[in-house]
């Protein structure tokens, strides 16, 4: 007798919920994709006891006509697509279609809709993919979705879910980056009858950044705005006192999409190498947009990866962006940046976790005016009254529309602004006066109505690492013989990389040959390489090589590791300077494009203000 036999249905759908449906998170990002791709405006989200219990998602879009509505919940039912060349020029979030069909199986479901030309919803139940009711009824234009008592029927998923707390802790992380993504929908969500989130829809991704990270973080953010005839990028980048010691904030879309990429992660991360410490990672809202035909979002039954046509193309598109945005901001932090008040929204973005703090407030935005308003029945607090001073100070410095990136791809040339003198340059360097030096490491600059800071140490291993990075660049490498030579053993990859990249590898000061088998010598390192680092940093550069398959890449990275392992010359803190080397090593820096930060990412300089230094002796309040 055989041993095959066909699975019964509630099966199949219950082992094809499995592959959709992990947590409460899941059913939300589902439903409120689908409630986007309906062109809602305004979308609500209410859970109890993490979502388990209840999930409630309610929007006004183009809601479901009545005699599709038991059509929706079959398998690989869906209004998005009609073939497989459609998957090609994707353009909504949802379209597989097996969303409805698998929360319908792991749950009890109601479903209320109307679209507009219908003068009657229909009220629709079905529970463990069987269907309980169908039925018209008297409902506003739009769909609400009830998902109640999840797992009911397959207990053994539940022990796997975490704390109530935990799980509704996934589903803001998901509708942070939905509403991150789609500032134009206003957002709500209610956990155990507690608003947690709630963004204005505006259009205008400040606005919705400081809805969730609060008013401090708009301290710190800078536009980005750069097109190629293939690529647009536009979003926010937050500069080096937004950094985190995870990932938790790059949030990156892509035609509307939050997705998670390591060629763009390590791309932006590139960019921002100079300027922030190892293990420390950037803040990022970035909206890519780019042909649909040119990437394919089919590859991952989340929905959360991105092949990309040219991935070279973006990788370099996004890095230089990105770098190029970062290298016109003078980054100088504040040694004393002045302390919130009490009843001001929280500007922290915790270290320990990713959701983002909530304040309660909610200002009116006139998009004819572009400023924010409020009623004449309701003033505005200092704290309001400096949330509309960021938000426009924001809006002034640049003007997005996010609908219209999501539309077209278009060349844009930027229009030069007219930039203050900044404080480190050739001109400024005229009127700065040297103090002199505290605790033998750090020096003293008055500057107008500044008072500056350097670390000497930092400064003189910035000014160490772009003159050995010059020295690379020129391919002036000293080869040092290593005796023994280092043997390494290559995977089949590594060594294709090694024969593609040969040429590369002795130009900047490697001499490797074959050993046998798999096994290479390594019998010449750069001259300024320890070689007792030559292996670990040989490996770690085969590993980029391999992630991202290009050379100038390669001899970047190259040239940071060997800059930065070299820099043990630098003069130490603690260490007495006269001052002509301290202007000798001031006027060095002033040639550098990025004097602010030291190869490891710490602060060369501060600065504080005269302001904050007379509030300090209480002659200004």
């Amino acid at each position: 007798m055989g041993k095959i036999h066909v699975l019964k249905q509630d099966t199949v759908d219950q082992i094809a919920a499995g592959e959709v449906i992990e947590r409460p998170a899941s059913i939300v990002k589902e439903l409120v994709e689908n409630s986007i791709d309906a062109e809602a405006t305004q979308i609500t989200v209410e859970i109890r006891e993490g979502g388990l219990s209840l999930i409630r998602v309610t929007d006004n879009g183009g809601g479901i006509a009545f005699d599709d509505v038991p059509l929706a919940f079959l398998r690989h039912a869906t209004s998005k697509i009609n073939d497989a060349a459609d998957l090609c020029a994707l353009t909504s979030l949802g379209f597989r279609g097996e969303a409805l069909s698998s929360i319908a199986a792991v749950s009890q479901t109601e479903l209320i809709t109307r679209t507009a030309s219908e003068e009657l919803g229909c009220r629709y139940r079905i529970e463990g993919g069987r269907e309980i009711l169908n039925e018209r009824t008297g409902a506003p234009a739009g769909t609400s979705f009830y998902v109640r008592n999840l797992f009911y029927n397959t207990p053994a998923r539940k022990k796997f879910l975490k704390t109530p707390m935990t799980e509704a802790g996934h589903v803001q992380e998901i509708l942070t980056r939905l509403a991150l993504s789609h500032s134009e929908i206003s957002f709500t969500f209610l956990n155990n009858e507690h608003e947690k989130l709630h963004t204005p829809g505006s259009g205008n991704l400040e606005e919705t950044v400081y809805e969730i990270y609060g008013r401090e973080t708009l301290h710190h953010l800078i536009p980005v705005a750069v097109s190629s005839p293939a690529i647009k990028l536009t979003g926010l980048i937050g500069d080096p006192q937004l950094a985190r010691s995870s990932r938790c904030n790059e949030n990156y879309f892509m035609n509307g999409r939050y997705f998670i990429s390591p060629v763009i992660s390590k791309a932006i991360e590139e960019a921002f190498q100079p300027y922030l410490m190892q293990h420390k990672y950037p803040f990022t809202v970035l909206h890519f947009t780019i042909d649909p035909d040119q990437i394919d979002v089919n590859v991952h039954p989340g929905k959360t990866e991105i092949r990309f046509g040219s991935q070279q193309s973006v990788f370099v598109f996004a890095r230089d962006a990105v770098r190029s945005t970062l290298a016109d901001e003078e980054m100088i932090p504040g040694a004393a940046p002045p302390a919130a008040s009490a009843d001001a929204p929280s500007a922290k973005i915790p270290e320990s976790s990713c959701t983002p703090v909530i304040s309660d407030r909610k200002p009116k935005y006139d998009p004819d005016t572009s400023r924010i308003h409020y009623k004449k029945s309701d003033v505005p607090s200092e704290p309001e009254k400096a949330k509309e001073f960021f938000l426009n100070e924001m809006r002034r410095r640049v003007t997005m529309s996010h609908e219209q990136d999501r539309k077209e791809i278009k060349h844009a040339t930027p229009v030069a602004e007219e930039k203050p003198e900044r404080i480190f340059s050739e001109t400024s360097r005229l009127s700065y006066r040297l103090i002199g030096q505290l605790f033998r490491t750090y020096w003293l600059v008055e500057f107008e109505d500044k008072l500056l800071l350097i670390d000497q140490h930092a400064a003189h291993e910035k000014v160490l690492f772009e003159q050995i990075k010059k020295r690379y660049a020129k391919e002036e490498i000293p080869v040092q013989m290593t005796a023994p030579p280092v043997i390494l053993r290559l995977t089949i990859n590594e060594q294709q990389i090694l024969v593609k990249y040969k040429d590369v590898f002795t130009r900047m000061g490697f001499e490797i040959e074959p050993f046998g088998g798999d096994d290479f010598a390594v019998r010449g390192v750069p001259g300024e390489l320890p070689s007792i680092a030559s292996q670990d940093i040989l490996m770690e550069l085969f590993d980029e090589l391999e992630a991202t398959d290009d050379a100038d890449t390669f001899v970047q990275s190259l040239q940071d590791k060997l800059a930065s392992v070299s820099c043990k010359a630098a003069v130490k803190g603690h260490q007495s300077i006269s001052a002509a080397e301290m202007e000798a090593l001031l006027d060095q820096l002033l040639l550098l494009e990025n004097p602010y930060f030291c190869p490891h990412g710490r602060p060369v300089m501060v600065a504080v203000t005269q302001a904050e230094i007379e509030k300090k002796f209480k002659r200004i309040v």
